[in-house]
């Protein structure tokens, strides 16, 4: 039997992209992680949903360990990591923060029975001169069975970081060098909100997904990539950006960015029919189209680039990447009337 001093696996980070000139304070969590080298011990397969609402995400997470060594008893933690920053400090500032920033209704099985659960106060900072730090571990002990799969699972709810009204979530997957590898891993993230959407999809620094689709049909908005074999640093993460409240790509006036960067279609597949209406709108409010539409009107006259001169209105001031985006988000509105 082999027994190591503390497990706690992949760290989930839930996005920092803060304004220099405030305080921020949030409180993030993470999966199992290592301190060490659980040697012989694969994560077979990991599955990672990530289910998007208005003012909060949900995660669970679902893995296949194999132990192809000697059986191992191992304490696994759950990590709950504090993030402030001061931009006036000359430290960060780090502290225990309220009730409703911390990780909520947090839940973990293993082989389908609940383990005892101890809370345990750590200071472990993520890397060097980072604001975030690990202040807390929910604990569990884990048997891995010699030549067998330990299945494991864990829930819980967070709430975004956010950045001008952006959503960012960050998954730390690198802290899984400690185990032999992840062989393979299924990222699965769900908008359920008609209010927001996705400002990037998914993606894993230095790797690339072997299967990469999206899931729309009875109305699901759904993104599922796939991946085999991952090459792991520390600091990989997977990562995306998620709007809110129709903002963005048919927002504010400084992402305006349809007269540059041509949408891939899935884009546009995976936005509401009314997002997909001001999309095709903003364009036009870009170069002052006056909307007679009195909701329009209003929604676009609080931005600077909405300017009421329909004298002057031409679709021929439209360059070639808006033209492109208006008949992409014309086609999907379509094929989505369609159904």
């Amino acid at each position: 039997m082999k027994k190591v001093t503390l497990c706690f696996v992949l760290v989930f980070l839930a996005g920092f992209c803060f304004s220099n000139d405030t305080l921020i304070q949030k409180s993030v969590g993470g999966n199992e992680y290592i301190i060490g080298k659980a040697e012989n011990i694969f994560i077979e397969s990991e599955v990672l949903t990530i289910d998007l609402y208005d003012d909060y995400y949900h995660v669970s997470v679902d893995y296949v360990f194999r132990n192809d060594g000697e059986q191992a008893v191992l304490e696994v933690g759950f990590p709950e990591i504090e993030y402030a920053k001061n931009s006036d400090a000359v430290t960060p500032v780090i502290s225990n923060l309220p009730e409703w920033q911390k990780i909520r209704n947090f839940m973990t099985s293993v082989n389908g029975l609940s383990p005892k659960v101890e809370i345990e106060d750590a200071d472990i900072a993520i890397k060097p001169n980072s604001y975030e730090k690990i202040r807390h571990f929910y604990k569990k002990t884990v048997t891995f069975p010699a030549k067998q799969k330990t299945n494991i699972h864990v829930e819980y709810d967070s709430d975004y970081g956010k950045d001008h009204g952006q959503y960012h979530v960050e998954y730390l997957l690198g802290s899984a060098v400690c185990w032999e590898k992840i062989e393979n891993l299924k990222v699965i993230a769900v908008l359920n909100s008609e209010q927001i959407f996705f400002d990037t999809v998914p993606a894993i620094s230095d790797n690339e997904p072997a299967d990469f689709k999206i899931d729309t049909e009875n109305n699901l908005r759904k993104i599922i990539l796939s991946y085999t074999n991952l090459k792991l640093e520390l600091n990989t993460k997977l990562y995306f950006i998620v709007e809110n409240e129709n903002k963005a790509i048919f927002g504010n006036s400084w992402d305006y960015y349809f007269d540059y960067k041509v949408y891939p279609r899935y884009m546009f597949e995976l936005l509401t029919k009314e997002q997909l209406r001001l999309s095709r709108n903003s364009i036009y409010a870009f170069h002052g189209y006056k909307f007679k539409d009195k909701k329009l009107d209003e929604r676009f006259s609080i931005f600077s680039f909405y300017k009421d001169n329909t004298e002057e209105f031409s679709e021929a001031s439209f360059n070639d990447k808006e033209r492109e985006n208006l008949e992409l988000i014309k086609s999907v509105e379509k094929e989505k009337q369609q159904k």
